[in-house]
This record gives C-alpha cells, sequence and structure tokens, in this order.
C-alpha cells in the first residue's frame, strides 16, 4: 500500500471510530437496530434481519449460524424527528456546548444544499457565491445527520490554540470552524442516496449562512478559543432535545423534504468502499 493510500486508510478509519461515538444517546436512541424492512433487532442476542443479515446502514457486520454480529448500525429513535430537524439539532447540541447561540433553520439554505445534495459531487460548489452567501460542509457514508455533523466536530481535537496572530485560523479543522462559526445564524441541509447510484452511500450536505463561516481574520471572534467545552452533554441534551420541545415543533420546511432528492451519478474510489466514511 503507498503512503497517500494508507493515509487514506488509517483517515477513513478513524474517521468510522469517531462517527461510532454517538451523543445524547439516552434522549435519542434504544438499544436496538433498525433494519431495511424496518423491523428492529437486539444486537446483545445476535439477533438478524427478516434476511438473516445485518441492516444496510451498519459499520460492520457478520453472520453465520451463530446469528448476527452488527456494529454501527442505525438504531430506533425514541423522537419524532424530521430530517431538517435532525441536522439542526446536531448542529445546536454542538455549539450549545461551546456556549454559542442556536442556529436557525432557513428554507432557501436548504434548498441551495439539497440541490447541490442532488448532483452527488462530492467536490464543494460554489456556496460562497449562493444567495445567501454561505459555507459548506459535506460528508459521505454516515447514515445518519446526526453521524455527519458529529463527525465534522470531531476536528474539535485538532485546532492548535496558538493562534494565528492574523486570526486567519489553522487549515484541516474547516467542518468545524464552519459549524461552530459564532457569527453565523442561519443553517440549511439535504442528502442524497440510493443503493443504486453513488454506490449506495449517504451524501450530506450543510450550508452555514448570515454570516457565510470561515472568513479570513475573523476566526479569533468566531471561534472558541479552547477546545474545552463550557457545558455539559446532559445540560446540552436536555436543552436542545426537550421533548416539550419537539412534541409540537411542525416540519421545518413544511412541504420540502429530501424526496426525490436522489438523481447523481455514480463515484468511484473511497467513498464505495464499504464501510468508509469521508468528509470534504
Amino acid at each position: 500500500m503507498g503512503s497517500k493510500s494508507a493515509l487514506l486508510f488509517l483517515l477513513a478509519v478513524a474517521l468510522q471510530v469517531f462517527s461510532e461515538a454517538a451523543f445524547c444517546e439516552s434522549s435519542l436512541y434504544t438499544s436496538k437496530f433498525v433494519c431495511d424492512d424496518g423491523g428492529l433487532i437486539d444486537p446483545s442476542k445476535k439477533e438478524c434481519c427478516s434476511n438473516d443479515r445485518c441492516p444496510s446502514t451498519c459499520r460492520g457486520s457478520s453472520w453465520g449460524s451463530g446469528g448476527c454480529t452488527c456494529t454501527g448500525c442505525n438504531r430506533e429513535e425514541k423522537l419524532a424527528l424530521t430530517s431538517d430537524q435532525k441536522y439542526l439539532k446536531a448542529h445546536n447540541y454542538f455549539r450549545c456546548r461551546h456556549g454559542y447561540e442556536a442556529l436557525e433553520w432557513d428554507a432557501t439554505v436548504a434548498q441551495n444544499a439539497r440541490n447541490w445534495a442532488s448532483k452527488c459531487n462530492f467536490q464543494h460548489s460554489e456556496s460562497y457565491k449562493y444567495t445567501p452567501r454561505s459555507g459548506e460542509n459535506l460528508a459521505m457514508g454516515q447514515g445518519t445527520e446526526a453521524d455527519a455533523v458529529e463527525d465534522w466536530y470531531t476536528e474539535v481535537t485538532d485546532i492548535p490554540y496558538d493562534r494565528r496572530s492574523d486570526c486567519r485560523g489553522p487549515g484541516g479543522v474547516g467542518h468545524y470552524t464552519a459549524l461552530i462559526w459564532k457569527s453565523t445564524t442561519k443553517l440549511g441541509c439535504g442528502f442524497t442516496d440510493s443503493m443504486n447510484v453513488c454506490s449506495g452511500k449517504r451524501l450530506h450536505v450543510c450550508n452555514y449562512a448570515n454570516n457565510a463561516p470561515n472568513m479570513g481574520g475573523q476566526y479569533c471572534d468566531n471561534v472558541p478559543a479552547s477546545n474545552t467545552p463550557t457545558a455539559t452533554e446532559e445540560q446540552c441534551c436536555a436543552t436542545v432535545y426537550a421533548p416539550q420541545d419537539i412534541a409540537g415543533t411542525p416540519s421545518l420546511n413544511k412541504e420540502e423534504t429530501n424526496a426525490g432528492v436522489s438523481v447523481c451519478v455514480a463515484k468511484a474510489g473511497l467513498g464505495a468502499m464499504a464501510g468508509m466514511v469521508l468528509l470534504w
């Protein structure tokens, strides 16, 4: 394996490990995995889905006469959240951990994200030319909206906090700084996936606007000076995923959903390899 291939392999493995570290688990999920047909299985009992296999969402799976060993699969959800709410609340959970204001969902920003997701092009769009001007995060292979957001956030551990004097910020952590950017107020996201194209992988796209993040010279004012959270997981889970808040919350985009956003060009390469998740 060449040095470049080895680096990409290690990156994919690292991202896979991070993705399985869920947050607010007791608030959001039961211990059961969801099968492709909607059935539920108990992984502790090595149960299999009706097709004698693990769910297709699993990061790892094996089966045989002793049952199924399924890991990193989509779990049964406790709360009835729309896809829009899942993206929004996951972002606001991580912003809460650092004492930053919650983002608001914007239908126009979301439509821009969905339009790009529909192309299934794992490259950045010209989002800074959008109306409104927006930053952008991409992720491919994560099974859920929360997994994608969490993978972007994991870059918090890579921030070199000996800040540059020009406040331009470091490289390699733009996913984290985009979602945490203090002066950003609007969020819109979308995804596309299909078992027939894009190698069956899900492409997540989130756009950030008013104000667009990752602007040169503004890093010191918009990114926490420390990677140490200022609020506990328990506090932010209770604040962001409060049942009484969710129960009366309508769909953020009403008639707009991810339905129909499934046309894309099949992509070869790392994104097509089973079990791998990627960020861009």
